[in-house]
């Protein structure tokens, strides 16, 4: 049987880290991985983020954070494939849908402010009622720090998808909650999971069907435009059916 891909968001490498509630959980994912039940990656999306200081990592550093929390021998920040999608019944690789679907999925986890508006600081100045033309330093630079994270939460699950990812693992609220959830569900293909929720899948992995998308590149999203030509995006693979 083929090993399920599971990417890991950068709250579980934290969580591992400060040795949080999940962190057991965690662990058995990483025993699965060695086991060769299966395949453990932290995407590229996870060298952006740092909350302990203002810039990212380099590389170096993150590398040695990885071995020092177990993490040494699984794909690390992988980056994202350019990924086909399925438009009237036909295949398509294009670069402007690959935006706008990490887009929508930006939209669906952070619908309040958007990232690739050129009005973000506006947007996020009115939000929090300061006045976008006295920002001083430490607003600017928490601004930054907060659209960056964001950033990533896209770019991570997006890069997931492109890689034939079968469970994304995390434990950030924004991708739980009810707002979300229902619109990442719509979107994503397999399954978004806190660690508790992927060792019970992966244990009783041997009654879930094959992967229909093992051993070859086939489009895992719908496009479909409407009459006003507004693009909607749908995930056509669901991995787990949990409600049968």
């Amino acid at each position: 049987m083929t090993p399920l891909n599971v990417t890991l968001d950068t709250n579980c490498l934290f969580a591992l880290e400060k040795q949080e509630a999940e962190a057991d959980d965690l662990k058995a994912l990483l025993a699965f991985h060695n086991d060769g039940r299966i395949a453990l990656s932290v995407g590229l999306s996870s060298a952006l983020e740092n909350p302990g200081g203002e810039e990212p990592e380099e590389f170096p550093a993150l590398y040695a954070r990885m071995e020092a929390i177990g993490l040494g021998h699984i794909s690390l920040f992988t980056h994202p494939e350019f990924m086909p999608f399925l438009v009237n019944n036909t295949w398509t690789y294009d670069l402007g849908l690959d935006t706008l679907y990490r887009h929508a999925l930006h939209l669906a986890l952070s619908p309040m402010v958007d990232y690739m508006s050129q009005d973000y600081q506006k947007q996020y100045c009115k939000l929090r009622r300061w006045n976008p033309d006295d920002v001083d330093q430490k607003q600017q630079a928490r601004i930054r720090k907060e659209r960056l994270n964001k950033l990533a939460d896209a770019l991570g699950l997006h890069s997931h998808v492109t890689r034939l990812g079968d469970l994304f693992v995390t434990i950030d609220s924004d991708f739980h909650n009810q707002q979300s959830k229902p619109k990442l569900n719509a979107l994503v293909p397999g399954h978004i999971l806190k660690p508790a929720e992927a060792t019970r899948v992966i244990c009783q992995s041997h009654l879930l069907p094959e992967k229909p998308w093992d051993d070859k590149i086939k489009p895992r999203v719908r496009v479909e435009r409407s009459n006003k030509g507004i693009i909607t995006f749908q995930a056509l693979d669901k991995l787990v059916n949990r409600e049968k």
